[in-house]
């Protein structure tokens, strides 16, 4: 990928620092950058710094928390934003969701008017 997509507009405090050499690079064999994270994750983010998408379900809240991580590391800010917000949606409505099922169990068990004689 392009320097630009990783660092330029200041998309990546990582990537910024790294190849402005404020930082020294570890390089393979073959002169390629090595960076000692989960690839799989690390799509997304450059996917994101590409084009602004996150390639994540927002209901897999798993994936979410760990593609944060990934975002905090390399500091995608604007990621980090995204992410959480997402993360605060699924959360309310995953607690939406329980609220509805304990109403639902609670008037399905305990109809009104209803009484038990023991």
């Amino acid at each position: 990928t392009t320097v630009h997509t990783l660092a330029g507009d200041g998309r990546s405090e990582y990537w910024r620092s790294m190849l402005s050499g404020e930082h020294n690079v570890t390089l393979d064999r073959n002169g390629a950058v090595f960076v000692d994270r989960d690839g799989s994750r690390f799509r997304h983010v450059l996917n994101f710094l590409r084009d602004g998408s996150i390639g994540v379900p927002e209901g897999d809240v798993v994936a979410l928390r760990e593609l944060l991580c990934e975002a905090q590391y390399y500091g995608v800010h604007d990621l980090e934003r995204d992410l959480t917000l997402k993360l605060e949606h699924a959360e309310r409505r995953r607690a939406l969701q329980e609220q509805r099922w304990e109403e639902d169990v609670h008037s399905d068990m305990y109809p009104k008017n209803h009484y038990v004689m023991l």
